[in-house]
């Protein structure tokens, strides 16, 4: 009796190591050096933001097939339980990433005063917290995103955001000179910020400008479908705000311009058309409903829904799409792989980037491919062109 216990112990202990090691063997961390901050890339980039609750979901970036590490170079996401393994397996992928930070995280607590993240002693007592949090998880730099304070200062006044900036690089390079300093900035900002710019790039590794041209209006009486703005926008606010006032073609190529991976839902004011309204009126103030562009691909493609399928849009080069549901016809306007090139072509920049990569999960492969494709780098081109001469006419009717 007292053999065969010692032999089902044995076998409980051998089977728990072959499960440790399995575990272990998953664990990308296990390898010391993909602990460590890898060193920048040169070049242009693609930048991928990911939303919660994906931070902390190590499947989704280890098995997903919709996340493609061979395309992606920066991931920018929270540290709300986050998965440190995530960081060893972008390691390995030669993938970096960073933390976003909002102006709350450089206070003592998350406050509405306009000053508090440009307050000198509070910047300096926040960034060991901060270093903390990225070595603790193995993480390669800080991403701000200031866009949301309420009181609507959002880069401090008299060059407070670029002294914020100053401060957490000397910060930053006196631990590691591999950590990254990043910032979402509007597409067409401020005064404010345009005159603190070339100090602020001069301190950043990106500038990832958040290029939003899909607005998808609340006011009753507006045209959704005449929402996007012209397909010049983009090309017309970067060179305003950013390549004029850079100039210097190595600062100009921190300059990376992110695009939303979801669209703007409204509900159309009743007419005869209905789901083949080309020209949706809205009827109610609510605000538009953000849909990624795999529920949009969901909705055409499910029995649920009646859809008229995919319209195109010639004065803003976009996409929209209507559906019938419970008697109410909604519209939304979006961008698609092909609209989404037209924005980036030849632009001449430091790199495209997406909020949020995550959109695309469930979509099936071959659009996934058509997105990343869409996001490759030759793309982007070396030389701003305002708008490629073979994309004037894209849909010319003969």
């Amino acid at each position: 009796m007292k053999k065969n216990f010692i032999i089902i112990i044995f076998l409980i202990l051998f089977f728990l190591h072959i499960i440790a090691d399995t575990v272990d063997e998953e664990d990308p961390c296990k390898d010391i050096d993909l602990r460590k901050p890898i060193k920048k890339k040169k070049g242009k980039i693609f930048y991928a933001y990911v939303r919660t609750p994906y931070c902390s979901n190590y499947t989704y970036f280890a098995t997903d097939p919709s996340f493609k590490w061979s395309s992606i170079d920066v991931i920018a996401t929270y540290n709300v339980n986050y998965d440190k393994r995530i960081s060893c397996l972008a390691h390995k992928h030669n993938v970096r990433v960073e933390f976003i930070f909002e102006e709350g995280h450089f206070c003592r607590e998350h406050t509405i005063d306009n000053d508090c993240p440009y307050d000198q002693d509070k910047i300096k007592s926040s960034l060991p917290n901060i270093m903390k949090k990225l070595q603790e998880n193995y993480v390669d730099g800080i991403s701000l995103d200031f866009e949301y304070n309420p009181n609507g200062n959002l880069y401090g006044s008299n060059g407070g955001y670029a002294s914020l900036s100053k401060k957490i690089r000397e910060y930053l390079d006196s631990i590691n000179e591999n950590y990254s300093l990043s910032s979402a900035l509007a597409l067409n900002p401020n005064a404010n910020l345009r005159n603190q710019m070339v100090d602020i790039a001069t301190y950043h590794d990106y500038l990832v400008v958040m290029s939003y041209d899909l607005y998808g209006y609340t006011k009753i009486g507006n045209s959704v479908t005449k929402s996007p703005v012209t397909k010049y926008s983009i090309r017309e606010n970067i060179r305003a705000a950013y390549m004029d006032r850079l100039i210097n073609k190595t600062l100009i190529n921190k300059v990376i311009v992110a695009l939303p991976l979801y669209g703007y839902a409204k509900r159309c004011k009743k007419d005869i058309i209905g789901i083949f309204t080309d020209n949706c009126i809205i009827d109610d103030e609510e605000r538009p409903m953000n849909i990624g562009v795999n529920t949009i691909h969901h909705y055409l493609n499910s029995a649920d829904h009646l859809s008229a399928g995919v319209f195109w849009n010639e004065d803003s080069k976009t996409v929209y799409s209507n559906f019938a549901l419970n008697g109410d016809v909604y519209q939304v306007v979006y961008d698609n792989p092909f609209s989404t090139y037209l924005k980036l072509k030849d632009i001449g920049l430091g790199g495209s980037g997406v909020w949020a990569i995550d959109h695309l999960i469930g979509l099936p492969q071959p659009i996934v491919e058509a997105w990343y494709t869409t996001f490759e780098k030759i793309n982007i081109g070396d030389q701003y062109i305002f708008w490629p001469e073979q994309f004037k006419s894209t849909h010319k009717m003969n």
